[in-house]
């Protein structure tokens, strides 16, 4: 058998043996660290029940037209005025557009206050941040109630809320923020869904329709109303809005997996690296779907309106802020609308946490390092073992036939006896 393990015919099957295995192995290995590289991720699903019931930010937002007064407004641009009031105006055979005063602008034409989201946008083509601080009146003043649950403070709204007002190109927003040692407010979800009763309910006089969204905490305010749940205006009469909200997360990795996000507000950093470029430019001006704060900005900046301007400044921070955020979470809601008649018209939002659970979308990790390491092991090992089988299958031939030539008997010598050495007969 050395004789044979020696022989120039085993020694060229055992290259070819290790060169196959180098081969194999090689291949396997570059398979699983290019697989490992490449940071793929698994997306999941789950669905959560929270032990605490956190209360959202509050959105409201009004058009902008129903908060200003018009009457001043046509004082400052009263040919602007004249065509907001004609393009509104245009089907009725009726109207006349010189008759248009000051003081007669609101009811010549209600149809501005009637279509204030249509005027809003015609408006914002000329208005400036002066304009609306000025001749726009503080909506908060029209929210009158706020109620926690478990709390019958009635100094509640000063106890734990702030409202904040802000202003679009065509909108009015007033973000209630609710905080408890500045943290969201939280309830406990076996309180909240035992009782049967609402989270906060906020009762106001707002006089418009406008809508409502429930926004994460510290998140930029959603400039555009397709976002925004629409609550009913109606005179002498009373709104109930039952509103329902659950919680949805979502979740994703950060360079080098192929999710690619960046831990940043998306929405807010695009909007101030437009914002920064529009006000860097000559003349100056403000992005027309961003919401700015009362107080912050110049009062002779408009809003940008020519595009040609404004096109190469959105492409520029969109190629920027390309990639998504990284955790992001939103409302999903859902509202009944209850009405009634009353002396005086009033709306109540009733906010009501989901007996559903939350829903967190996320990415995980589709190898992690030490899955990758024992993979490694393992191809190392099994390619190792194909390596050395042929001799492996030699040694164990060998052993088993000496095995054999130990446990064999021998045969036994028959022993001939000659007749000269027999002993002698006495």
């Amino acid at each position: 058998m050395e004789t044979f393990i020696e022989s120039p015919n085993f020694k060229r099957f055992h290259s070819y043996v290790k060169f196959f295995c180098v081969i194999g192995c090689a291949a396997q290995l570059l398979n699983a660290t290019g697989n490992y590289l490449a940071f793929k991720v698994r997306n999941e699903v789950s669905f959560k029940y929270p032990d605490c019931i956190e209360l959202p930010e509050i959105d409201i937002s009004l058009p902008l037209a129903s908060v200003l007064n018009i009457s001043r407004l046509y004082e400052r641009y009263p040919k602007q005025m004249a065509e907001v009031c004609s393009y509104l105006h245009e089907d009725d055979d009726q109207f006349d557009a010189s008759k248009i005063t000051a003081d007669s602008y609101p009811i010549l034409c209600s149809w501005v206050l009637k279509n204030a989201r249509q005027s809003s946008n015609r408006i914002a083509e000329f208005i400036t941040v002066k304009d609306i601080e000025e001749l726009s009146f503080d909506a908060r003043t029209q929210i009158h109630g706020l109620w926690i649950q478990h709390d019958n403070d009635n100094n509640v709204l000063n106890k734990y809320c702030s409202l904040k007002r802000f202003f679009s190109s065509n909108s009015f927003h007033i973000r209630i923020s609710c905080l408890n040692n500045s943290k969201p407010l939280q309830i406990e979800a076996q309180n909240l869904f035992a009782s049967g009763t609402s989270f906060i309910s906020v009762g106001n006089m707002i006089n418009a329709k406008y809508g409502f969204k429930l926004s994460s905490f510290n998140s930029n305010i959603e400039p555009n109303p397709i976002y925004y749940t629409t609550i009913p205006y109606r005179e002498d009469g009373l709104v109930f809005s039952i509103i329902q909200y659950r919680k949805i997360v979502t979740s994703l990795l950060e360079y080098p997996y192929e999710t690619n996000c960046i831990d940043y507000d998306r929405d807010s950093a695009l909007a101030d690296c437009i914002n920064n470029r529009l006000l860097a430019m000559k003349p100056p001006s403000l992005y027309h779907a961003a919401v700015f704060p009362f107080g912050k900005y110049s009062g002779a900046l408009p809003f940008i309106n020519d595009q040609s301007k404004a096109l190469p400044v959105y492409k520029a921070c969109y190629e920027t802020f390309r990639l998504p955020q990284c955790q992001k979470v939103e409302y999903e809601t859902k509202q009944e609308i209850l009405t009634d008649e009353v002396s005086q018209s009033y709306s109540v939002l009733v906010i009501q946490a989901s007996k559903f659970p939350g829903t967190i979308y996320s990415s995980k990790s589709h190898q992690i390092f030490s899955e990758y390491i024992i993979f490694v092991g393992s191809i190392l090992s099994m390619w190792f073992g194909v390596s050395i089988i042929d001799r492996l299958t030699i040694s164990m031939v060998t052993g088993i036939k000496i095995y054999r030539q130990k446990v064999t008997p021998q045969t036994d010598t028959q022993v001939n006896t000659s007749p000269e050495t027999e002993p002698a007969a006495e």
